[in-house]
């Protein structure tokens, strides 16, 4: 059995969903996992036509006209991971982009053309199960070996998304001022910061935000 992971560098979600749990995957004799990026060179995209499934997260980083052509020919079967809904709200940081990119038509047809799809909760199922009805759930997890046995002088409370999560994050705004009046907890804000224009708008808005708690520690990862 050959797995072909198509991902996209630098996405959480496809590290977190896709990269490392496959590269993690306990393997039998002969099977393997190959990784390939538009971000990388030197992979050819053509290493796929002998695959027995490709995988991608929610919009194919490849043209996917290239991939259901593929999958037609080669008979490669496609699973298609959604970790989020297609729907965004009029005020989300990415809603502009998602309209001018048409996004959410992207992933309605990588639903309508995939063999099967795996998503993180039951409302998600459920959103997806009228486009494709062959849909699985695998719920988020973090890997644990990073965290254990290490000892902290606090309990420490860790944001992990990016800028495009600044209103989610803003509806515990109240929560996070009252953590001042917790000393033995720490909020840290560790999610990726991709120092692009957007990115740099809204990180701004959240450090505002949280810096309104002593205990914070404004730290996002940068490229």
């Amino acid at each position: 059995m050959k797995i072909v992971v198509l991902y996209k560098e630098g996405s959480g979600s496809d590290f977190h969903r896709l990269t490392n749990p496959y590269k993690k995957m306990k393997l039998d004799k002969g099977d393997s996992v190959l990784f390939i990026s538009p971000e990388v060179k030197n992979v050819p995209l053509e290493m796929l036509k002998d695959a027995d499934f490709v995988v991608y997260s929610r919009i194919c980083p490849f043209e996917i006209s290239i991939i259901e052509e593929w999958k037609s020919v080669y008979g490669f079967k496609l699973v298609v991971d959604f970790d989020d809904y297609w729907e965004l709200y009029p005020h989300h940081a990415l809603y502009k982009s998602w309209e001018i990119s048409k996004a959410k038509q992207a992933m309605l047809h990588s639903l309508a053309i995939a063999d099967v799809v795996t998503v993180t909760t039951e409302l998600l199922r459920d959103k997806v199960y009228p486009f494709n009805k062959n849909v699985y759930i695998l719920p988020n997890a973090l890997e644990p070996e990073p965290y254990k046995e290490k000892k902290f002088d606090k309990i420490n409370v860790i944001y992990t998304g990016g800028e495009s999560h600044y209103f989610d994050l803003k509806t515990i705004s109240s929560t996070i001022v009252r953590m001042n009046e917790l000393p033995d907890m720490r909020l840290i804000i560790a999610g990726y910061h991709n120092q692009t224009e957007l990115s740099l708008k809204f990180w701004q808005k959240i450090e505002n935000m949280v810096i309104k708690n002593k205990n914070c520690v404004f730290k996002p990862r940068v490229p």
